[in-house]
Order: structure tokens, then C-alpha cells, then sequence
């Protein structure tokens, strides 16, 4: 009896565990999935940052709204050919089965044309949903936050 009681916390304990370490796992791959999105960003590499993108994903920046796969390439391309380079922190990371959130600061460099830059400071906030067994971006914002003013 004493075996069956033992054997049963086993497997309850085994049940308790498999998810905290499979959400581990999936906290992990959606970091690299946001780390991929950010360096073929800077790198100016359009298709390997297209192809992160749900086909019906939502992006909001400073620019405004956009929606579905052609108007998101065509704002992608738009920023790629300025130029734009884009530091960032992750701060948190949340997954919940098939979606996952994750938030934190950033900071773009946008070049001048006298070939000098100015830098803007925000926040962005990605979800991401599982397809085919990959992490792809559903929504993204990119929010400025702008400087207390001096009194």
C-alpha cells in the first residue's frame, strides 16, 4: 500500500512538473523568436523579419496601424530603407499555452540626411502566437515615451 501511495505522488508531483518545464522551454524559444525579429532588423535582412510575422498580424508605431502580410512588408521595407536601427531589453516574457506576451524598452537610432542620427526612447509590447509548432508575432507596438518636460 505504501508503494501505491508513494508511486502516486510520484506521477502527481512528474504531472506538476512537466508543464513548468515545458513553459520554461517555450519562455525560452519566444525570446529567440523576439532576438531573430530585432537582429534582422538591424541587419536590414527584410525576409528573414517578414517571415516571424503571422500573415494576419497587427503593428502599431508612431506611423500608425497596419494589418495583414502586404502592409506590413511595405512598412518593414519602408523603415529597413531609412535605415532605422532599434536597441532593446526584454523585461518579461509571459506564455500561457499557444500565446505568449513580452514587453520591455527600446530606443531607435534614425538617421539624418547630413549624416548625423537622432534617437527616440519607448516601449514595445509583442504577442506571439504558436503556428505550426513556431512562434510568430500576432500584434506589435512600438509605444514613444516621451521625456518629463523641465520646469
Amino acid at each position: 500500500m505504501r508503494r501505491l501511495y508513494a508511486a502516486t505522488w510520484i506521477a502527481v508531483l512528474t504531472m506538476l512538473a512537466v508543464p513548468a518545464w515545458a513553459e520554461g522551454s517555450s519562455e525560452a524559444t519566444v525570446r529567440t523568436t523576439i532576438e531573430k525579429f530585432f537582429t534582422a532588423f538591424n541587419s536590414g535582412d527584410a525576409s528573414a523579419a517578414e517571415e516571424l510575422w503571422r500573415a494576419d498580424a497587427v503593428e502599431i508605431n508612431v506611423m500608425g496601424m497596419v494589418s495583414g502580410e502586404a502592409k506590413l512588408n511595405e512598412r518593414l521595407a519602408a523603415e529597413l530603407k531609412l535605415g532605422l536601427k532599434l536597441e532593446h531589453k526584454i523585461d518579461r516574457i509571459e506564455v500561457d499555452g499557444s500565446v505568449a506576451w513580452a514587453v520591455g524598452p527600446y530606443t531607435v537610432t534614425i538617421p539624418t540626411k547630413d549624416g548625423g542620427s537622432t534617437q527616440s526612447n519607448g516601449v514595445w509590447l509583442q504577442v506571439l502566437k504558436q503556428e505550426a509548432g513556431a512562434w510568430k508575432f500576432e500584434a506589435a507596438s512600438f509605444t514613444r515615451v516621451n521625456p518629463p518636460k523641465k520646469e
